[in-house]
């Protein structure tokens, strides 16, 4: 190899697998570091290894989920429930699973379709409303943890 060259990335596969046939008609997918995966179909949220063991499955929301957002510690899905749902990751033997914790509410379904979009940080959570007359509102939470006696972090 001429030392001015440099070889590119090398990308192999390391798995697959076959989804139930419940799980045809998934449309988002993330990942979670380099063991699991995150699926939607439908209203459902489902956890698997990327060898395709499923870990836990999700039915919290009435309507269809329309977005997933990931970091360390949680998982928020939106839907046009006009729910938010808020998932923490928990260590459990080698995989990490995710434990259902709270979820937030947006507008009412007269002016409002459903959230469209979810983005997330460690201190906030932000959605997007689809309403009825084809406007859009953004709505903004914040985490405030108590911590003991008075604490609060965030």
């Amino acid at each position: 190899m001429d030392p001015g060259l440099r070889a590119g990335p090398q990308v192999q596969q390391i798995a697959s697998f076959v989804l139930p046939d419940t799980m045809m008609s998934t449309h988002l997918m993330k990942g979670h570091g380099s063991k699991v995966l995150l699926l939607v179909s439908g209203s459902e949220l489902v956890l698997f290894t990327i060898h395709g063991l499923q870990l836990a499955a999700f039915q919290d929301h009435q309507k269809p989920i329309t977005s997933v957002c990931v970091d360390q510690s949680r998982v928020i899905t939106s839907s046009f429930d006009l729910s938010l749902r808020v998932y923490m990751w928990k260590k459990d033997n080698q995989f990490p699973v995710l434990k259902s914790c709270y979820h937030l509410l947006g507008g009412s379904h007269r002016w409002a379709s459903g959230f469209t979009q979810v983005e997330s940080d460690s201190v906030s959570i932000a959605g997007v409303e689809a309403r009825s007359a084809g406007t859009s509102v953004l709505r903004s939470y914040y985490f405030q943890v108590q911590r003991g006696r008075g604490d609060r972090v965030g």
